[in-house]
Parts: structure tokens; sequence; C-alpha cells
């Protein structure tokens, strides 16, 4: 009996977790204003790990000025990919409230593999944008992000 009810408790927590994954990757990102330099950007927000993990992975092309801001608890020089992407895009990167790096026209993935993109340094916020955008608003080092 008691192994049945191990059993049974081990069911209900894989179902309790996969029901929550699922939950939390097909609800809608709340949005917000991100002012780079003087553009300013309506951003999905990605503060989660789920939400993180998927990032623009199967999403639209964005529209001019619209964006994702990922937000980490604590500075990350972590890797970015592009895996379930169909379109290039900028990365700015961002750190107390600074622009500290900018990566323009980074690929998604290819038949042939994917790139790794990085921070110039440990940084706590990211903003992807539409692949031209930073040179087209004129976004470079040292601009302020609110």
């Amino acid at each position: 009996m008691k192994m049945f009810s191990m059993g049974l408790l081990l069911i209900v927590g894989v179902l309790g977790i996969t029901f929550y994954a699922y939950a939390e990757v097909s609800r809608p990102l709340r949005t917000a204003k991100v002012t780079v330099g003087k553009t300013v950007f309506t951003a999905e927000v990605a503060d989660t790990y789920i939400s993180r993990a998927r990032g623009l992975s199967g999403h639209a092309p964005l529209a001019p000025k619209h964006g994702m801001l990922f937000i980490f608890q604590s500075p990350s020089a972590g890797a970015f990919w592009m895996q379930g992407m169909t379109f290039p895009i900028d990365f700015i990167w961002i750190k107390k409230g600074m622009v500290m790096g900018v990566t323009e026209n980074a690929q998604p993935m290819s038949i042939t593999g994917y790139h790794l993109y990085y921070p110039p340094i440990a940084i706590d916020r990211v903003l992807e944008v539409s692949a031209g955008s930073v040179k087209k608003f004129g976004i470079k080092i040292g601009d302020k992000v609110q």
C-alpha cells in the first residue's frame, strides 16, 4: 500500500508540474515601456525562468519599436541563442539602467547550427529588438535605460 501511495504522489506531482509549465508557457507576457536613450519601446517582459528560456522562439517578427525585455534577479553573463527564431535581432545589454553593449544583426539558428551571443559583462537586463534598431535609433553604450 505504501508503494501505491508513493506512486500516486509521484504521478500527481508530475501532473502538477506539467500543468504549471504548460500554463506558464501559454500565458501572454505582460508588456512594459522601455526607454533607451530617447527611443521608447514596447516590450514583452520575460522575468521567469520559463519565459526567459522560451524568449522569442516561435514569435512573429517584431514590429518597429517593439521587443522583449529579459529581467534577471542577479547579474548574469550567460549566453543567448536563437533556437526556434526566424528573424534577426539586435541585443541591447543593460546593467543598472545603462546600455553596457550592443550586438547587432544577430542571426537565428540555421540548418548548420546556431551561434551563442554573450553580453560584454554580467548584465541584469537584455532588450531584444528588430535587427537594425540599434543603428536606426542611434543606441549606444552609455545610453540611459528606464
